[in-house]
C-alpha cells in the first residue's frame, strides 16, 4: 500500500462518484484535484489532503461530512451562545472580584477565590 493512498476515501466518496469504483490512487488525486480547483501535492499526508478536498466539496454543496448544513448552522449558533455567556461570566466575575478589592484592600485575589 502507498504511503498515500489516496483510495482510502473512497467509502467517504464513492456515492457522489460511482464511476471510481476501480480508480487508482492517483485517479483519486487527479479527480479531487480537479473536482475541487485544488492542486494538491500527491506527497501530502492523507489526513491533510482528505480535509482539504472535504471542506472544499461540502463549500460547493456537496455533502461529504454526512452532517446536513441545517445542523451545522444550529452548532455554530450555539457555539456563539455558549461564547456570549463565557465572556458575560468573565466580565461578572472580573466584577465581583473589584468589588471585593474594595471591600478587602489587603486580602489578595487568590485568597478572594478560596
Amino acid at each position: 500500500m502507498l504511503k498515500n493512498d489516496r483510495r482510502e476515501i473512497k467509502r467517504l466518496l464513492l456515492k457522489h462518484f460511482p464511476t471510481m469504483e476501480l480508480a487508482t490512487s492517483e485517479e483519486w488525486h487527479g479527480l479531487l484535484n480537479a473536482q475541487t480547483g485544488l492542486d494538491l501535492p500527491l506527497d501530502m499526508p492523507n489526513a491533510v489532503a482528505f480535509d482539504k478536498w472535504r471542506e472544499a466539496l461540502a463549500s460547493n454543496g456537496l455533502p461529504v461530512w454526512g452532517i446536513p448544513p441545517e445542523k451545522i448552522e444550529v452548532i455554530a449558533a450555539k457555539g456563539a451562545e455558549l461564547k456570549a455567556a463565557e465572556e458575560t461570566r468573565k466580565v461578572q466575575a472580573a466584577a465581583v472580584l473589584a468589588a471585593a478589592k474594595l471591600e478587602a484592600p489587603d486580602v489578595s485575589a487568590r485568597d478572594l477565590l478560596k
